[in-house]
């Protein structure tokens, strides 16, 4: 008897040291982001596509000169056991590549996060229950917060 409660005691111990890992492991739904979205009282605009079930694509563009110009090419897929964000802009005539990794959150659909980049460092969606969307770009400390609210205007 002495046996069975001392094997029990190591296994409920070795079960409660032991860390798990599960932040990643769901898949993105990313359903609900495919397709155009326009910011609230503005004219710039984010049309998300699907390139497969781990890669979509996005390109953020300005509508008011009645062309457009684009801002900003976006990019979720997945990379061995992470998601990843990559937003591909122009800066000062160079083209910059920046990544952020995915950071599960319980409110916002997408969080990624990349603590070396000096703004933003983190960036985040999320669907509401009025069907627009909220995106928001910050700092880790949340002293800068930007954010932005988009109704749909074209489905995928």
């Amino acid at each position: 008897m002495k046996n069975i409660i001392y094997v029990l005691m190591i296994i409920l111990f070795s079960c409660s040291t032991s860390k798990v890992n599960v932040v990643n492991k769901k898949d993105l739904d990313c359903s609900w982001l495919l397709g155009t979205w326009k910011i609230v009282d503005k004219e710039d605009y984010e049309k998300w596509s699907k390139i497969s079930p781990t890669e979509f694509m996005g390109v953020s563009y300005d509508m008011s000169l009645g062309t457009a110009t684009i801002k900003e090419n976006m990019r979720i897929y997945k990379s061995d056991k992470n998601w990843i964000y990559e937003a591909r802009l122009k800066v000062d005539s160079v083209m910059t590549t920046t990544a952020f990794i995915r950071n599960a959150d319980p409110i916002w659909n997408f969080r990624f996060v990349n603590e070396k980049h000096d703004f933003p460092q983190i960036i985040q969606y999320k669907m509401n229950a009025d069907s627009s969307m909220t995106a928001q770009i910050l700092d880790l400390k949340a002293s800068k917060v930007i954010n932005f609210n988009y109704l749909k205007v074209k489905s995928k």
